[in-house]
């Protein structure tokens, strides 16, 4: 997350809750679980293309805003409110 924010593109693998904050192919490229090759792939896709890592860059920087403290905050308290009227 800290390197979305930082407008940086992210090559990770699709485990645990990475996938919700990687958007496969818009913020970063994930890869299978235990897929050298794909990441190898990933790595190299993105090395020889600079322009499709500031694209990528720029919307894993926009992404991470949903996941800053303050929205958070903003998304559970939206959520306890309607909880409380049901």
């Amino acid at each position: 997350m800290e390197a979305m924010a930082a407008g940086l593109t992210v090559v990770a693998t699709a485990v645990g809750g990475v996938p919700e904050q990687v958007e496969d192919g818009a913020t970063g490229i994930l890869a299978p679980r235990g897929d050298l090759q794909a990441l190898g792939s990933a790595l190299e896709t993105l090395a020889g293309n600079p322009r499709l890592r500031r694209e990528m860059g720029d919307a894993a920087r926009e992404r991470a805003k949903r996941f800053e403290v303050s929205a958070m905050v903003e998304g559970y308290a939206a959520l306890f409110q309607e909880m409380v009227r049901r």
